[in-house]
């Protein structure tokens, strides 16, 4: 016999709902674990602290800076596909997404 369709979704949402409380959990504990294992690294190097804010800044940055310039080649390419009717041009911008 097959479940109602309200009881299904009714058990969906309950396992999705236990799904995000069990990833809420795990990611406040991986933060905790990172910010005690930082803390760790810039009591026993205290010279290195602002060297590795700047470096997490640059990095923080250029992901940033690339991800949007992927996204603009894209996004262009994908406009000049619809305007010049190019097929192989739209493949392009897909392939860059």
């Amino acid at each position: 016999m097959d479940m109602p369709l309200e009881s299904a979704l009714a058990k969906f949402l309950k396992i999705i709902k236990i799904k995000f409380i069990i990833l809420i959990a795990l990611s406040i504990f991986i933060t905790i674990f990172s910010f005690f294992y930082i803390s760790c690294f810039n009591v026993v190097y205290p010279y290195i602290k602002r060297e590795w804010i700047k470096s997490s800044i640059i990095i923080f940055l250029i992901m940033q800076i690339s991800n949007l310039v992927s996204t603009l080649l894209g996004t262009c390419c994908r406009y000049l596909s619809t305007k010049r009717h190019n097929l192989k041009l739209f493949r392009l911008s897909l392939n860059l997404d």
